[in-house]
């Protein structure tokens, strides 16, 4: 994957996270989960199967200003970055079903909403602003000896 690419898809991310940080502290109009979800839900999961090109929204957007920007591309492994957009995938849906069930959550719908809508924020602020990674990361520290995968050595601290 070009790392280029990749931060600015995370930068373009990061927009959409601010939007629903906004709205978990002050508009609290759960419409808006509605309509981010699923476009969040689609960018994640056709990042994970295809990669950030044709068929990623904001993955191809992030391509485009890559090859603008930064035209010579710094390849990176996909590996660690396709489970970082799992885990991507599982924040985005854990917040929609925490706004699904909402009223069965009680008092703590709104902690666990925050929780999870600050994770991405500051997950995709520090893939595109500091290029750290969390899902690189956790891939390299924990399922690599837990599973015997093969390290990235791109993504050691």
């Amino acid at each position: 994957m070009d790392e280029h690419a990749v931060r600015a898809r995370a930068g373009l991310l990061n927009v959409v996270t601010w939007v629903a940080v906004i709205n978990v502290w002050e508009w609290k109009d759960p419409d808006i989960v509605l309509i981010l979800f699923p476009i969040v839900a689609y960018e994640f999961l056709t990042s994970m199967v295809v990669g950030l090109t044709p068929i990623s929204p904001f993955g191809v957007v992030g391509t485009l200003m890559s090859i603008i920007l930064h035209p010579e591309p710094l390849w990176k492994p996909a590996k660690p970055k396709r489970f970082a957009w799992l885990i991507g995938l599982v924040l985005s849906t854990s917040c929609f079903i925490f706004v699904a069930v909402r009223e069965e959550l009680g008092g703590a719908y709104l902690p666990l909403v925050r929780t999870t809508v600050c994770l991405c924020n500051i997950a995709t602020w520090f893939e595109s602003s500091l290029g750290f990674c969390f899902g690189c990361f956790i891939y390299n520290s924990v399922l690599v000896p837990v599973y015997k995968l093969e390290e990235c050595s791109e993504c050691k601290l």
